[in-house]
């Protein structure tokens, strides 16, 4: 409860989650439609029950709707429950028909992919860099205007959300890296191969398990000392 209350204080004072919630466009969406689906997909993992089977499968196909790159949060669920459950077939069957199910609700959707695939759609993203991918960091942990108060604050937290992976006792870091991973290099890795579709503002929502994980380090014992 404690480090939920911290992350959501870091995450209504951030720079970056301020700047996007005045935009009208589907990024504040598309976060909101990654936590709620995280939250239920790890209370599934906790206990099954129509309540959150329901929540599960209404909030991750909103968040298919809300954007493209909610599929690469999908990813990281599947991996990381079909390796914890990989010893038990019935978990890993329940698990396939609900996500049947959930590509079952995202049909309708089906006669724009095409277009959305095309290169076309993404002809204006340029192939990604090392600037790029340096400022990335800075806009996860201090918005988008670069100051030197940002930069300061920046390092802070990436220290910390360092330290919560690298302590043993850090619950959940498997999510988390995967909430954070596979969103940012599956799309930088098919830009690097195919067509650029990797531009910082489609995955800028990674910062909330970074905010987590920074949120987790001051429950942890000796973290500042």
């Amino acid at each position: 409860m404690k480090s939920g209350l911290i992350a959501a204080a870091l995450t209504a004072v951030s720079p970056l989650h301020i700047y996007f919630s005045q935009e009208a466009r589907a990024y504040s969406l598309l976060w909101m439609m990654s936590l709620l689906s995280m939250l239920l997909y790890m209370r599934l993992n906790e206990r099954y029950s129509k309540l959150r089977v329901f929540g599960y499968l209404a909030s991750t196909t909103l968040l298919l709707y809300s954007h493209m790159y909610g599929w690469l949060i999908l990813l990281a669920q599947n991996l990381h429950k079909l390796y914890t459950c990989r010893k038990s077939r019935e978990k890993v069957v329940a698990w396939l028909l609900l996500q049947l199910s959930i590509l079952a609700f995202y049909i309708p959707w089906f006669s724009v992919l095409p277009y959305i695939l095309s290169q076309h759609a993404y002809s204006w993203i340029s192939q990604p860099d090392i600037p790029t991918l340096t400022f990335l960091s800075y806009q996860l942990f201090s918005g988008v205007v670069f100051s030197l108060l940002g930069i300061v604050l920046e390092c802070l937290l990436i220290i910390l959300a360092a330290r919560y992976f690298l302590m043993p006792d850090g619950g959940g870091k498997s999510m988390l890296l995967l909430w954070t991973v596979i969103p940012v290099s599956g799309p930088l890795f098919f830009s690097l191969v195919f067509t650029p579709v990797f531009t910082p503002k489609y995955v800028v929502f990674v910062s909330l398990p970074l905010l987590l994980a920074v949120s987790s380090c001051f429950r942890l014992p000796l973290v500042l000392s």
